[in-house]
Parts: structure tokens; sequence; C-alpha cells
């Protein structure tokens, strides 16, 4: 018997001469999808073409289940039917929404199958194939209640987005695709209807689900007041790839991330004039070219930079982030902020450090580099018309031990003295970084610290990392989508002034300056955890990047797709005119504490749409 008790086309496959498959007869029509409970099931009789599991297969009815789904519910390759013939969309214009299309495959033979969409009208769609990676543990220090995936790991969880509309299914295997809607500004007001299409050879005709789009007459600005930047690494792109440093491939290489940076609500992008991170590197990503013409005597070479800042202005970027001058903290045993930040030059074709690596963090040395270079800098950014527009960074996740909150005081004062006009943001979570005034301008606390900033009313950025983790906001392989996709409802309730993230593309090893060897790439597509995967006491999966290296650019990942349809949930609470202390964001009480539920998501976004 079908383990699924539901209404079902029945397919009877013939079998040809030495029991191979024949051509596919559909006995009956399948019911109306918009009445239907439960996913259409297509039933099917099937010889093996070796004959040796007839009996079982004549026992077990094979069958494929085809389904939809939200965007905000993982499906597995273990994943069982779900129960949407049918689904709703209410949207606004000028704006995208995604929902998947899946299917179950209960035969003992793969099954060929390609999926579309048609009736899209003035609509656009996209339709991409959810692929799976391997997850071996949970994020570690997080209850079950938090977390995704419980009975799906250790295994393969979804995340890629390939973009490919055909897939091979496996024998009693679960696919889904991720199709992506985009409403523009001139749409049709009103109700239409998609019909999403699984065609197979195995099918006589078309399987067909219904999705309902009701679309409203708001549209949506471009959100304002809430800069987004995320770290990137521009080296993981030339290594990634096996191009020279920053040369001309790596130009045209790093154009469509620019713009998948934008197209998913990222409005900062970082320059990377010096190299940020701590580690020593053969091949560093500096673009800024400098050379010490004598014993401390520096020129600069601003091309590369200025190239580089044009390409971002083409692609959409008007607001521009540049590196930390001061390195962070990794030993324990240390403080933060005691050496300089990395600046090479090259010589003979090697890169080399301007400067020992335990260089006085406010010494002679980098005071007179910084006397040379701060004058120059402000030069640049003045003629590229970037002085009002840039963000600056001091050192990142400064300590609250005495000794590091002194030798931050001691580099900002040097700052404000060489460059009285810089304003310093950077990520810290310590209250007394914020409370004392002229020390920081713009703090940004972790999410989980945030609220000490809220209670005394400092204006704040927020971020995350590799934590918090448990209840708090993240998005981890394992975070519930739902919960992602609060980020843009919590930044806009609880008044954040912009949102930073570290890992856009680190495809590396993670790297603390311990490992016998720098920039070791790892394949996201087989390794999640930046090779730190030691039963949960790792790198979280997923933290440290949110795209895939593909053959001519980035592949999205459905955490990417799902935070950037919450950016566009702030601009829609923009647009509509909502205020933070509206009744219906009420629930949403601190970064810990709000609606995690899709049912949520849905009601409030109806109400505010209606």
């Amino acid at each position: 018997m079908n383990r699924y008790p539901l209404t079902r086309t029945l397919v009877v496959v013939l079998a040809a001469q030495l029991n191979l498959i024949g051509d596919p007869i559909v006995t009956t029509s399948p019911a109306d999808p918009e009445l239907a409970n439960g996913p259409l099931v297509i039933t099917t009789d099937f010889l093996s073409g070796f004959g040796w599991n007839q009996r079982e297969l004549e026992l077990r009815e094979p069958a494929i289940s085809f389904w939809l789904a939200s965007s905000l519910k993982r499906v597995y390759p273990t994943s069982l039917p779900g129960s949407r013939q049918a689904l709703d969309q209410i949207t606004p214009r000028n704006a995208r929404f995604s929902f998947q299309a899946c299917l179950r495959n209960d035969r003992s033979w793969p099954a060929e199958v390609e999926c579309s969409v048609s009736g899209a009208d003035d609509l656009t769609v996209q339709v991409r194939r959810v692929g799976y990676v391997p997850q071996w543990n949970y994020t570690g220090d997080t209850p079950e209640t938090e977390l995704d995936g419980i009975g799906h790991v250790p295994g393969l969880v979804p995340d890629p987005l390939f973009p490919e509309s055909k897939a091979t299914v496996g024998p009693f295997a679960t696919q889904s695709f991720w199709i992506t809607v985009r409403v523009p500004a001139e749409a049709r007001v009103g109700s239409r209807k998609l019909i999403v299409h699984f065609r197979s050879p195995i099918l006589k005709k078309d399987a067909t689900l219904t999705v309902r789009v009701q679309v409203h007459p708001l549209v949506v600005r471009p959100r304002a007041g809430f800069p987004v930047t995320h770290w990137w690494n521009a080296d993981a792109i030339y290594d990634w790839y096996k191009q020279p440093v920053l040369g001309e491939e790596w130009f045209r290489a790093v154009r469509p991330y620019l713009e998948n940076m934008i197209e998913h609500g990222s409005d900062v992008i970082l320059v990377p004039m010096f190299y940020m991170r701590r580690e020593i590197v053969e091949r560093p990503p500096q673009l800024l070219v400098v050379n010490e013409r004598g014993p401390g005597q520096y020129s600069f070479d601003w091309s590369r930079v200025k190239r580089f800042v044009d390409l971002a202005r083409e692609v959409g970027f008007r607001q521009f982030e540049w590196p930390h001058f001061w390195s962070y903290k990794v030993d324990p045993a240390k403080a933060s902020v005691d050496t300089p930040t990395r600046v090479y030059q090259w010589k003979e074709g090697r890169a080399e450090l301007l400067w020992p690596k335990d260089t006085e963090a406010t010494g002679a040395v980098y005071r007179n580099f910084l006397a040379q270079f701060l004058p120059e800098f402000r030069d640049f950014l003045a003629r590229e018309n970037l002085l009002d527009t840039s963000f600056f960074h001091l050192s990142d996740e400064p300590g609250g031990n005495p000794q590091d909150l002194e030798n931050y005081r001691k580099a900002r004062e040097l700052l404000r003295e060489l460059a009285p006009w810089m304003k310093v943001m950077d990520a810290m979570s310590d209250i007394r970084y914020g409370r004392e005034k002229g020390l920081t301008d713009i703090p940004v606390p972790a999410v989980h610290a945030a609220q000490a900033y809220i209670d005394e009313g400092i204006p704040h950025w927020v971020y995350y990392c590799m934590g918090p983790r448990g209840p708090y906001l993240n998005r981890f392989f394992d975070t519930p989508l739902a919960k992602i996709r609060m980020s843009g409802w919590l930044f806009y309730k609880l008044r954040a002034q912009g949102f930073l993230h570290w890992g856009y593309n680190y495809w590396y090893v993670m790297d603390l300056s311990f490992n016998p060897k720098t920039k070791v790439l790892v394949d996201p597509f087989t390794d999640g955890a930046s090779g730190t995967s030691a039963g949960g006491a790792g790198a979280p999966y997923g933290d440290a990047f949110v795209v895939y290296p593909g053959a001519n650019g980035p592949i999205d990942s459905i955490r990417w797709e799902v935070f950037a349809e919450s950016l566009q949930d702030y601009a829609i609470l923009q647009t509509a005119g909502i205020k933070p202390d509206d009744p219906r964001l009420a629930g949403i009480r601190t970064y810990a504490q709000f609606p995690k539920s899709e049912e949520w998501i849905v009601k409030t976004l109806a109400d505010i749409l209606r």
C-alpha cells in the first residue's frame, strides 16, 4: 500500500522486453490541487530492469510525491512529503518573494525531473536547484528548540542554490527547487496564479501545483538610514580561481560578487586597501601599493584603490568601509590593540612586512608611517568624494580588560592627533567603550551585548559572528530559517543603526595566527565549518560564508536569500510608515526574545500590507 493516503494520479509504466521501462500511461486525471490536501502523489507500477526486487516493488506501489513549501522551511534529502499542493503569497511591488517546489522519489530507481513556472505575466521567475552539503554536528551551546534539522544531522543539509532547473533524484530521496519571484514596481495590482510544472520522462504529462499570488499596491522604497556591510575576502577569490594577486582576472572575477552583495541588501563595501587579518601571508590582498624609498620614507600608489572604488560605484555602492589601523587580539595572554595592522611592500616579486610583526602599536615606527599615510589618505578621499560616505576602523573586537581599554585609548588619541577629521567604528561589546565619550563614534556590539547599549540610550550598530548562540539571532546551517528572516524586524524594532558581519566568503581554514600554514583553502561544498568541526566546539557551520564559489561568480545560499528578504522586510516597514513601537511589533523584546515562527511573519506582514 502507498504510505501516504492521498489523492493520486495512477500512472502505469509498462515493462518492455527484458523488463526495461516502457512509456507511461495516465489512467486518471489529477484532482484539483486547490481542493486537495496533502501532496500530489503519482503512483507507478514498476518492474526492475534486473528483476531481483520485482516482488517488493509490486507490494510497495512505488510513487513520486510533489508539493510546495515556503522559503522558511528547510527540505532535507530525507524529508517526507509535505502537505501543500497550493500556496498563497502576498507581496508588495518592487519586491521579491520565494518558495520551494519539492518532490520525493519513493522508487528504487532515480528520477530525472525538470521544474518550471508558467503564468508569471509581468513577474520575473528564477528556478534554482537546492544543493545539499554535509553537516557533521549541530551548533554547540544551543538547545534543540533553537535548532533546525533535528533528525537529519549528522547528514546532508540544504544550503547552496545552483542555477539549474533539472535534477536527478535518487531512490527514496527528496529534492526541492528554490523559486524566486521578482515583482517590479509597475506590476499589475491584484491576484494571479503561478503554475509550477514538474516534467519527467516517466510522466505522461506534467505534474502541476498552484501558487496564488496577491500583488499589493505598496511600492517598496529602498531601505534608508540602515547601512549593512559584509566583510569579504578579496584573496579568497584569487586563491580559489587560481589567479594572480589583484590583477586583471581578479577585477573581472570580483564584479559579480559585488553585484551579488548589492542584490542582497549590502550597501557598504569594504575596500581592501590593507589586509585586515593578523596572520602573515605570502599573497596579501592589499590594493594600496606602498614602497619604502629610504629608511622610514614611504610612497603610496592609489591607482588600484581608485579602480576598485570606481568598480564598486558602477555596481551600485555609495558607502565605503576601510580596514582597521591596528590588529585584533588573538592571544588571551596579550592585550588588544597591541600591534599595528599588517602593511606589505613587494620586493623582487615577494611580499614583505614594512616592520616586524610585534612592532609597538603607538610607537615611533608606526607613528611615522601614519604621519605620512593619513594626509595622503585624506587627499585621496577628498579627490574621490568619499569623505562623507566612508566608515573607518581602529581595531576589531577589543577586549574589556584595563590594558585593552588603555591601548584602545592610546590608539584613538594618536588617530585624533594625526587625523582629527576621522570618525571610527568598531565591533566592541563591552559597554565601557560606548559610555566613554570620544572613545569611539559608532560602537558595534554583538547582539547579545546590545541590550546594555539600548538600555543606556547609546546609538549603535550590531553584529554577530561565531556567536552568540542559543536563543540569539544568527544564521548558521542549523539556525531555523524563520529566525533568520526575523533579522530585519529585530533591527527595525530595536533601533539598530546598522549591521556588520565578518563572513561573506571566508573559504579558508579558520586562522587565528596559530596555524602552521596560513590561508589554507577549504572546499565550502564539503566543509562548512572552516576546517574546525569538532563535536560542535569549532566554528559553527555556515558562520564563515553565505555564498559558494561558482564558475562565473557566487552561488547563493538559502541563508543569504532569507537574510536578504529580511532586509526587504525592514524596507517594507519603513515604506509603510510603521513605527518601531507599533503594537504589532510588541512581541519583539530583545535579540533573544522575539517571535520565531513562520506564522507570525506571514500574519504580521499580511496585516501591514492589507
